[in-house]
């Protein structure tokens, strides 16, 4: 560069603007590139909500078994249960226990007058 009009002495072109030519053949390969890549993204995107799917379809039938049990009552079902969930399922368990006494209460509440 000569610095005074800010373009290379080679051909009497800015630099830049030779970097930002760029040859069809490059964006082709690039998209195509870019759309096999989506492809790939795709199909791992599916086949995970498969396996999602397929894992809550066996969380539900263990549930089920559990809860039908030979044997077991609702209390040694839902014995069981605490050892196997964590503290923000049994906060939850919780709610929905107290939710129904306090529903409970008021039915009685209202057969008693």
């Amino acid at each position: 560069r000569d610095g005074r009009d800010g373009r290379d002495g080679r051909d009497g072109r800015d630099g830049r603007v030779q970097e930002l030519q760029v040859r069809p053949e490059e964006v082709e390969k690039k998209l195509e590139d870019l759309l096999a890549r989506k492809r790939e993204t795709e199909t791992r995107l599916a086949k995970g909500l498969e396996l999602s799917e397929e894992l809550q379809r066996q969380m539900c039938q263990q549930a089920v078994s559990l809860l039908t049990r030979d044997g077991a009552g609702p209390a040694d079902t839902f014995v069981n249960f605490l050892d196997q969930v964590d503290q923000a399922t049994l906060r939850w368990v919780q709610q929905q226990i107290e939710t129904r006494w306090k529903d409970l209460a008021s039915q009685i509440k209202v057969l008693e007058t």
